[in-house]
């Protein structure tokens, strides 16, 4: 039984990381955040839930895709519902960056 509760917590890291990391970078939330914080982690633990139940029943080849495909839908998760209270979306903000670093670089090659 622990065993299973230490691999949910491991499970669930990915998901503060990102929150911390959005909240650092991505701050202008508004009061969105309120409602989008519980919704990302009752997301995230029924996506966690289900990869760890599909988990337990495979070879272990395709447990690694399975944690895999669970660990970037927890990641991406946060990252799509993220509020933005008056810039645009996290992943429009981020392909926007991209795309002027890549710019300014080539610019002064």
């Amino acid at each position: 039984m622990e065993q299973k509760i230490l691999t949910f917590l491991l499970a669930l890291l990915p998901t503060f990381l990102m929150l911390h990391l959005l909240n650092m970078f991505f701050w202008a939330t508004g009061l969105g955040i309120i409602i989008i914080l519980p919704l990302i982690f009752i997301i995230n633990i029924i996506v966690i839930i289900v990869g760890l139940t599909v988990a337990s029943h495979l070879k272990k080849i395709y447990k690694r895709l399975v944690w895999g495909a669970m660990i970037l839908i927890t990641l991406i998760v946060p990252m799509y519902l993220w509020p933005q209270e008056y810039l645009p979306n996290v992943f429009k903000q981020i392909e926007n960056s991209i795309s002027n670093s890549i710019g300014w670089f080539l610019s002064h090659l």
